[in-house]
């Protein structure tokens, strides 16, 4: 039987979907209860969040109630700022297999929490706690690009790091030579102390070449993502 361009199209979108939310419920499933917001602030603020993150799309906005009320969750701490942990709320809108899922993080650190959306409200909470050497501003920037980039349901991000590490965390990642731009994160630290790593951002259909800058501050970091160029190589070839 011979397949459209069109149904073939929509087959993979469907694939490529329900890959990424497998890899959700994978996340989901190896989360401890303990690992879950104590506080019923977090909870409440993280609702909100994402009903609002629904609310964006002018399709799905009917659903923004449901959004908050059915919301999926899991919680990870940060790998780069001591004490600070993301919670991450989750909708799959109903009866469909290619749309989300919708998102939206909350961060907390110590007794104040607030939803991130940019890298200013990163360095918010990592005031006073900046990454201060070259493998922690990685990891800085890898959760920045991470927590502040497009959200799963418009779209995917995955810093690159190594070959396996892409064969391992992006579902269509085809095994092979890899573009010859690519190379790992490369850290450069001013005399000031200001911190600048040159990085890969691998999104669906391309890839984008961004240098990512820590700037010191007394009291809170100042955190900048600027592209430098681009590539047609994304995690997904089918879109």
């Amino acid at each position: 039987m011979r397949i459209s361009p069109r149904h073939r199209s929509a087959v993979v979108r469907s694939i490529w979907h329900g890959a990424r939310l497998l890899a959700l419920v994978a996340g989901l499933a190896g989360c401890h209860a303990e690992s879950r917001p104590a506080g019923q602030s977090v909870d409440s603020l993280l609702r909100k969040a994402l009903s609002r993150e629904v609310e964006r799309n002018s399709y799905w906005r009917p659903y923004a109630r449901m959004a908050a009320d059915s919301m999926m969750m899991r919680s990870q701490a940060s790998r780069a700022v001591t004490g600070l942990v993301y919670h991450y709320g989750y909708f799959v809108p109903p009866n469909t297999a290619d749309v989300g899922p919708f998102e939206a993080i909350i961060g907390a650190q110590g007794g104040s929490a607030r939803a991130i959306a940019t890298p200013a409200d990163w360095a918010a909470l990592a005031a006073e706690r900046a990454p201060a050497d070259g493998a922690a501003v990685v990891r800085a920037c890898v959760e920045i690009i991470e927590t502040t980039s497009d959200r799963p349901g418009r779209g995917t991000h995955t810093v690159y790091l190594d070959s396996a590490q892409l064969v391992r965390e992006v579902p269509f990642w085809i095994p092979g030579p890899l573009p010859a731009q690519f190379s790992p994160p490369r850290t450069v630290v001013s005399a000031r102390g200001d911190w600048t790593v040159t990085l890969w951002d691998v999104r669906d259909r391309r890839s984008v070449h961004a240098d990512c800058t820590i700037r010191s501050s007394r009291d809170v970091p100042r955190v900048s993502i600027v592209a430098r160029d681009s590539i047609p190589v994304g995690a997904n070839p089918f879109l």
